[in-house]
């Protein structure tokens, strides 16, 4: 029988796999993600580790720590008149290729 099945609840803390498998012919394939580490490099006082671009709530949380600043530091009816624009126009640390919400997308794919 071909089928693929997630074995992840057989891994310890150290990420040993700990399973007693089944008879037959076994493929195992491990995938993980970590953190590239990057950090922006011109940030000024907003340096620091970059952000999980594809996540709505890290990057809403990002946003909010960074442009969304101007409205507190200032009246918000004026802030609402003056700041209308908020444009990125490079991507100084390189692509992101991963995210832990791809995971959920994913299985809400239909086809995949």
């Amino acid at each position: 029988m071909n089928r693929i099945i997630n074995i992840s609840k057989n891994l310890d803390k150290n990420g040993m796999l700990t399973w007693d498998v089944p008879a037959g012919n076994w493929t195992i394939l491990r995938l993980a993600i970590h953190p590239t580490g990057i950090k922006n490099y011109i940030g000024g006082k907003g340096m620091g580790l970059e952000c999980d671009k594809f996540d709505p709530s890290v990057a809403r949380l990002q946003f909010n720590q960074w442009f969304g600043k101007a409205f507190e530091e200032v009246d918000p009816a004026l802030a609402s008149k003056v700041l209308k624009v908020f444009h990125i126009d490079s991507w100084e640390c390189g692509s992101q290729n991963w995210s832990p919400v791809f995971c959920e997308e994913f299985q809400e794919t239909p086809g995949i």
